[in-house]
């Protein structure tokens, strides 16, 4: 069970547990941008292709064994027909479409387990399949490449009372962007305070009215204040009481810990930045990322899942990694979508995985752990077929006896053949 006191936003689809409540809409499901994205055919992903593959195997390998045994009864009964019952035993049996349909499942099953002991979360075993194929490494930055929790917040501008802080908290307690939860923790002062017509606009930032008075979070623009820019390796949340610009909360962002490291061990793939946010840390990130990132900025979570799906329309493989809600078309749309928790109680966007925020550094070995995961289901394809090709060649030719048969048919399962 999850607390919720007066004014907590309620996500559809929780259960209600205890007395009444009274409930107030705050986001037009059919008209919000949410619905839009979970709409789009990004989130009817194909079937995984080893599936498909081995599905048509085992569909064809049935017939071509019934065939076999038709043959080698035929040729038998003419040449020694004391033969053919043995034979045909022997070909039915030592057959093994098992070893064909166990090997990929035990092997990709097997690399799951590993990666939730070390706090990955995946979907299922074709996101391992797919995790293989990457090309690009796509990052969004708030929440993602930063540690929300760990940012510094510093306020400037007009003083503010402790009632004119309680009606900014009240606000932003609706938000699950990363700056909000960050303030919202920052911030002691109480937040039970009534709020109507709240309204949350994607990229710009959130208003409503508190215990009677208009209130603006957001960017420079959504609030219409004239301060300065951004300085380097910032982001500023603006804040507005009843048409009045009071100042703003400027962030200095923490990058996570081993970010370094883990952007020389993806030199192999094309690294790109989606950021929602302005470019005012473009600079910084220009000296942490390769020349050859691509970092855009000012993107809408619309931005976000066109251009991955741009980049697969050219044949890129990507791998998303985000956070919250603003990158959940992002996420579907890539080939891989990872979502980088730092709190569980937060609402997670559909994905393929899910990975604490503490194991971030791993990523690359993921990677790697994929690659080798798929090497090993293709060894262990390539000896189901030497098995199957070799027992039944034996079985054919008649030095084969069902007993023998029958033995090694189980051992070969066991074995993940």
């Amino acid at each position: 069970l999850i607390p919720k006191k007066a004014g907590d936003k309620i996500f559809a689809g929780g259960k209600q547990s205890g007395h009444a409540i009274e409930l107030e809409i705050i986001s037009d499901v059919n008209q919000s941008y949410l619905t839009q994205l979970w709409n789009n055919d990004a989130f009817q992903k194909e079937e995984s292709e080893l599936n498909a593959l081995t599905n048509k195997i085992r569909n064809y390998f049935t017939i071509i064994i019934l065939c076999i045994a038709v043959i080698s009864a035929v040729y038998w009964f003419y040449h020694d027909s004391s033969k053919v019952l043995d034979v045909v035993t022997a070909i039915l049996i030592i057959s093994c479409p098992c070893a064909l349909g166990l090997s990929s499942p035990f092997i990709l099953g097997h690399m799951m387990r590993i990666f939730g002991n070390k706090k990955f979360y995946v979907k299922n075993t074709s996101t391992v399949e797919r995790m293989e194929r990457i090309t690009d490494v796509v990052f969004d930055k708030t929440g993602t490449i930063t540690e929300s929790d760990e940012a510094q917040v510093k306020y400037e501008g007009k003083e503010l009372t402790d009632y004119q802080k309680q009606l900014v908290k009240a606000l932003i307690r609706n938000s699950n962007h990363p700056l909000s939860r960050t303030l919202y923790k920052k911030m002691e002062v109480d937040d039970h305070l009534p709020i109507h017509n709240y309204e949350e606009i994607v990229g710009k930032g959130q208003q409503g009215e508190v215990d009677g008075h208009r209130v603006k979070v957001g960017s420079r623009t959504f609030v219409n204040t004239v301060f300065n820019e951004n300085t380097l390796n910032q982001s500023q949340v603006f804040i507005a009481i009843d048409d009045e610009v009071f100042g703003k909360f400027v962030y200095t962002n923490r990058y996570r810990r081993g970010l370094n490291d883990l952007l020389k061990e993806l030199n192999d793939y094309q690294l790109h930045v989606l950021s929602g946010d302005n470019d005012s840390e473009k600079r910084y990130l220009e000296t942490v990322f390769p020349a050859n990132a691509k970092l855009i900025f000012n993107q809408s979570p619309s931005d976000k899942l066109e251009y991955i799906k741009q980049l697969e329309l050219e044949g890129k493989k990507v791998l998303m990694l985000g956070d919250g809600l603003n990158d959940a078309g992002a996420l579907k749309q890539s080939t891989v979508g990872i979502s980088i928790s730092e709190d569980i109680n937060s609402f997670s966007p559909s994905c393929d995985g899910i990975l604490d925020a503490k194991s971030f550094e791993a990523i690359p070995n993921f990677l790697k752990l994929s690659k080798t995961t798929m090497k090993f289901v293709k060894i262990a394809f390539f000896i189901s077929f030497m098995y199957n090709i070799v027992g039944l060649s034996f079985a054919v030719t008649g030095y084969l006896q069902p007993v023998v048969a029958a033995i090694l048919m189980p051992i070969s399962s066991k074995n993940g053949i």
